[in-house]
């Protein structure tokens, strides 16, 4: 799952996500070959279907790996 003291937008091409720090007001950008094999809903991800996705999808499972790497998600998630 996202980190609370973040949203986000992914952008409707699928180049990157930006995510906006909403206790600094940083924003960042994440992007990724391959950001179109997460699920999305209204330019959201849908990080709990993405998640489930990547026990049978390796790619997913890199792309959530990079942005808990990045601190963008709950390490926990990853382990269980």
């Amino acid at each position: 799952m996202l980190k609370e003291q973040y949203i986000h937008y992914a952008m409707p091409d699928f180049s990157g996500i930006a995510f906006f720090e909403l206790t600094t007001g940083e924003t960042s950008f994440f992007t990724h070959p391959n950001l179109s094999c997460l699920v999305f809903l209204e330019g959201q991800i849908d990080w709990v279907k993405s998640f489930q996705r990547s026990s049978k999808d390796d790619t997913v499972s890199v792309i959530l790996e990079a942005l808990s790497s990045n601190g963008y998600l709950k390490r926990q998630l990853l382990d269980s």
